[in-house]
This record gives C-alpha cells, structure tokens and sequence, in this order.
C-alpha cells in the first residue's frame, strides 16, 4: 500500500512544529533569526553543489575550487567552513561555527553579503539556543521533502517569516501580511520597469512583484529594483529572501534612515509599493528637513507623525507615469492641520486615483486601521504597456478618485487575524480594472456599501476637510435580512417542547427528593 504524498502546505506545517519544539529556551522573536539563517544556508549549499557538480560534468575537476566559475555564474562561493554537511560533521560548539560559517560567506562573497548577517546570530546571549536542539533544527532541514517542489526554500523562507510574525510579539514591523502585498501587486501592475520600495522590510513587495512577472512574461528581466531598509538586522533578512527567489540584483544601498539618508536620492521610478511605519513621530528633528527638496510646494511634514511626509518622499520619486502603492493609518484620511493642506494639495493636484480601506486585524503587530493609497502621476487617457507587445487602454480618470470599502471582506486566519482570499482579491481588482480600463469586459458600476467613482467637485462638496474616508462619498447599505417566519416558529417550538420536557424531569426529581425518608 503507497502512502498518501504529503501537499507543500503539509510539510511547511510539520516542519513548523518541528522548529517549535526545537526552541528551548528562546522566544520566538529572537529565535527567527538563527532559524531563517539555517534556511538560508541550506539554501546557499544547495546552490553551491549544483554548480560543482555542473563544473565537475563540464569544465573538469581543476576548476572545482575557483571562486570566479561560480560567481560568474550568480552563485556564491562557499569556503569548506561555510558547508553544510562540514558543519554537522565538524567538531566543537556548533554555535560557533555556524558564526563562523557566516563570516566566511561574507569574506567570499563580499560584493554580495557585505553587512548582511549578524556576527553572533547563533552565539549571542540574548537568544539562548541549546546546542544539541540546533543539530536536530538542521537534521530537520536536511530531511524536509522538497525533491518536486521548484523553490521549495524560497517559498518555505516566505512562510516562516509570515509564521514568525504571526507569533512574534509585536516585533515584526518588517513584515506585510502576504494577502495584502498580493493585493497591491495587482493593483499596481508592476511588470516592466523600476521599482522601488522606500522601507522594503523583509522584500515581501518584491518577491511578490517579482513572482507575478515571471509568471505573466516568463522572466522577470524587464522590471529593474530599489529599495530602502533602516533596520540592519531586517535588512539582512531582506537580501537572504531576495537571493533566494534568485533576486540577486537588487539594489538596496545601505541599511539607514530614508528620510536622511536617501540611498536612491536622483533616482526616478515608475512603480513604488511601501508600506511604512504606522503614525510614526519624531521621524525628523525639530528643525530638520525644513528645506528638504521633497516638500517643494508642499507644507512640512509635521515632526509629530510620519505618513505625509512618506507621502511626499514617494511623490518625490515618482516618475511623470509613476503609480504608487502605499499602505497607510486611517488617521491619514482626515488628518487636521499641516496635513490637511498637503492632502489638499494633492487632491487639488489630480494625484489620488483611489483609496480602499483594509479590514481591521489584517497587521500581526497593531489594531490600527489602514487604508491602501493609489497615487497616481498621470490620470489622463493613455495606453499602458504590459508585456510581450500586450497593451491596455486606460481611460480618462482626470478629476476622479475611486472609493472602495473592503472592510467586510477577508476571513479569520490563525483565530485572531484576517487576509483577503483568492475571491476577495479578483473582487477588489476586477472593480478598480473596470472602472480604470477603457473596454474592461466588466462594466464599471457605483455599488451601495462597497464602491463609488467620485468627482472632485462632489469631494468638495460632501467634504470641505477634504476627508477620503470612503464612507463619506459611499452610500450606507443596508444589510439584507430574510427570515423565513415558518422555520423560525418550528425551531422556537421545538425549543420550548425541550424546556417542558427538562422542568417535568426536574419536577419529578424534586418530589422524589420531598418524598424521601430523609424529608419525612
């Protein structure tokens, strides 16, 4: 009898218990790090071996140690320390050499890893790992299934850095729920061109931009990445993620603070999808940036939150067709003050194309409710290039913003937090395609509770603020009831013929118990 073969989300969720009960004494935040590093090292030894084995077929066994014929190739070189099964093998604290093992994948690869791993991942202190526990974590990884599974590791980093958050403890705000990221990816349509992401985190954006593309155009050659990452550990963990979807050139400069330091500072882009911190302050100082060439024409930034001031950075970049995604607080929508003029502005200026508010309980690390934000360069009739000569024809949206209220859809996941579904998604893109697209199959159509196409002259009128919350423009609709009056009666009957039975008993019990010699 043949057993039955395990699906790839069975062998993610064995393997995350496996990594669970191997974790000791370390909480979960600190314990990502040494457990995403392992996945990448598999990685990176599994590469290696293909490419010594390529060479031994087809150069000879001369060439079996020269770094050059596999960098040449996009693959790191990897020092005998640095090997997986020396690793296993090797003797001493396997915290150690694991340290060292990284140290050496960045001396032979500096170009590539310069700054990428921590130096005591493995060693430090603050994570606690049992030795013992880290030789069976990669006995677990050696023996997971993954021989018919194309970038089995890749996909499986990507799981553990959504398991992670999902169970971090707040810690975790490099990370984009994957259902949203995959929302934006549609809706922005990314498939040629540059991309940047201003605060990339773990390179969700990317790896889901970059998968949409190769599976549209088989290849993902005609979309060049940027990106920003202030938090030097979560940077790392962002290269390891990028390399192993086999995104090895991009261009993410130095881990720092993008507001200060600017690492794509001249560069113009056709695509951004962000998203920042949340309501951040004191992201400049007092008298910082007051000069800053991105608030040209703009109020500053006020010191007190951040979103505008990300805002204003993303427009900044934005080349003359750019289109921006940007996930951002509902406080955002109707913010007062400095805000509210730039918001103004901006609306004023034609560069809102449409606002769809999320579910609450989307993020692993906050309640706060958030809003996704299309910005938009040119709203005009134009046509839009997709791939291998395909194009759409976009209609003219001048002086229109799209409103839709998403806040109903999703379902319940991990019994506290909410993602959009496969359904959910084709709903929401399918209505902003329709209303976006001249001759979209689907006819575009105000709907009550959900969707509204509004002018700038209705804005204005419903709201002198300016205020895109959508249930300001979107009717109120309200639920529809149905009752089927005969079943409800039989149901409430049947109840009550339940209650009757239960207090005869009851009675009966009572007098029994009255009747007692122990009552006499």
């Amino acid at each position: 009898m043949s057993l039955e073969k395990k699906s790839v989300s069975q062998i993610f969720d064995q393997m995350w218990e496996d990594i669970v009960a191997l974790r000791g004494s370390a909480d979960i935040p600190s314990y990502k790090f040494p457990v995403l590093y392992l996945f990448f090292l598999k990685y990176l030894n599994d590469k290696f071996q293909e490419r010594r084995k390529e060479i031994t077929e087809t150069i000879g066994l001369r060439h079996i140690d020269n770094p050059p014929f596999y960098t040449g190739e996009g693959v790191p070189y990897l020092f005998q320390e640095s090997r997986w099964e020396e690793i296993r093998k090797k003797e001493g604290n396997i915290l150690v050499n694991l340290d060292e093992a990284f140290q050496a994948i960045e001396k032979a690869n500096p170009e590539t890893f310069k700054e990428v791993f921590k130096r005591d991942c493995f060693t430090s202190k603050d994570v606690k790992l049992d030795p013992t526990n880290v030789k069976s974590l990669m006995n677990v990884i050696s023996n997971v299934d993954s021989s018919e599974e194309g970038d089995f590791l890749g996909k499986a980093y990507q799981f553990l850095l959504n398991k992670f958050a999902v169970k971090g403890d707040g810690s975790n705000e490099f990370y984009t729920p994957q259902s949203i990221v995959k929302l934006m990816v549609q809706l922005i349509e990314p498939f040629e061109g540059n991309i940047y992401d201003p605060c990339c985190g773990s390179g969700g954006m990317f790896v889901q931009t970059a998968e949409m593309v190769k599976n549209i155009q088989f290849g993902r050659q005609k979309i060049r990445i940027y990106g920003q990452e202030r938090s030097r550990t979560t940077f790392g963990l962002c290269k390891m993620n990028l390399a192993m979807r086999g995104i090895i050139d991009a261009e993410l400069g130095e881990p720092s603070c993008t507001f200060n330091n600017d690492q794509h500072s001249n560069r113009k882009v056709d695509y951004v999808l962000a998203n920042p911190p949340f309501n951040e302050g004191k992201w400049r100082e007092e008298n910082g940036l007051l000069d800053d060439p991105r608030w040209k024409g703009y109020e500053v930034p006020p010191t007190s939150n951040s979103n505008y001031a990300w805002i204003l950075h993303i427009l900044d970049k934005l080349s003359q067709n750019g289109v921006a995604g940007i996930l951002l607080a509902n406080k955002s929508l109707d913010a007062t003050g400095k805000e509210e003029k730039i918001r103004r502005k901006l609306i004023e200026s034609d560069l809102i194309e449409a606002i769809v508010t999320l579910p609450r309980k989307t993020f692993f690390n906050t309640d706060i409710a958030v809003t996704l934000w299309i910005i938009n360069r040119n709203k005009k009739s134009r046509t839009l290039r997709i791939v291998r000569d395909s194009k759409k024809e976009l209609r003219d949206r001048t002086n229109q913003i799209l409103f839709i209220d998403a806040r109903e859809l999703g379902s319940v996941y991990e019994k506290s937090f909410v993602e959009f579904t496969e359904e959910d998604i084709a709903l929401i893109s399918k209505t902003f395609y329709s209303w976006r697209f001249q001759d979209y199959p689907e006819k575009y159509e105000d709907k009550d509770g959900f969707c509204r196409s509004v002018t700038l002259e209705e804005l204005k009128e419903k709201s002198p603020e300016y205020s895109l919350f959508p249930n300001t423009y979107i009717p109120f609709k309200a639920p529809e009831v149905t009752h089927d009056w005969n079943k409800e009666i039989l149901d409430l009957a049947q109840e009550l013929k339940k209650l009757l039975k239960e207090e005869a008993q009851l009675k009966t019990q009572v007098e029994e118990i009255l009747d007692s010699p122990l009552h006499s």
